[in-house]
């Protein structure tokens, strides 16, 4: 499983430098532009990782939350935990009611979306830039005080058996992939 999963890496890195490296040469009869993402990275005293690359063209912010675990470090015969604690942490925080979180973010109007995969979970903002603080202050609320109480985790479980009754509602070639990434991590 961790076999498949260093091999899907390093094709990840290669597709990357490819693009990079790629991205470097002029369509024919233009000049050559550089695509440039300048990239600065921190590591706070609290042992969260920062990586931060400003462009100001757009009065817009993005935020991305990254956590280190997904699907693959879920116990044999208990699939799906993953995906519940994503759901779970929209279910509330100490100062953060039941979904306000995606309120307040569209509040602003803003976009959000999350998003497990084998080794990591994710949660993406993007807002007007003024508006940088709450997603922080948001993140940080439910990073340090997420509610996990019973009723939470029923509420997250229907959640997520409604999205993936939708998914199969909606996306006829969701049996296939999940009958392929079940092949691809046994």
């Amino acid at each position: 499983m961790y076999e498949a999963l260093r091999f899907k890496n390093k094709l990840l890195i290669l597709g990357l430098y490819l693009f990079l490296f790629l991205g470097n040469f002029p369509a024919h009869g233009q000049d050559k532009q550089r695509l440039s993402f300048p990239i600065k990275q921190y590591k706070l005293e609290n042992g969260l990782q920062v990586i931060l690359s400003e462009d100001y063209s757009l009065p817009v912010v993005s935020v991305a939350v990254a956590y280190n675990v997904g699907s693959i470090n879920e116990p044999p015969g208990k699939t799906g935990l993953a995906y519940l604690l994503e759901n779970l942490m929209f279910q509330g925080s100490q100062n953060v009611g039941r979904m306000q979180h995606i309120s307040f973010i569209r509040r602003t109007g803003g976009d959000l979306n999350a998003t497990t995969t084998e080794d990591k979970t994710i949660f993406q903002q993007t807002v007007p830039s003024h508006q940088l603080a709450l997603v922080l202050w948001l993140e940080s609320d439910r990073m340090k005080s997420l509610e996990i109480t019973a009723a939470n985790v029923k509420q997250a479980k229907e959640t997520l058996i409604e999205e993936i009754q939708q998914r199969k509602a909606t996306e006829p070639y969701l049996e296939s992939f999940l009958t392929f990434d079940r092949l691809l991590y046994p």
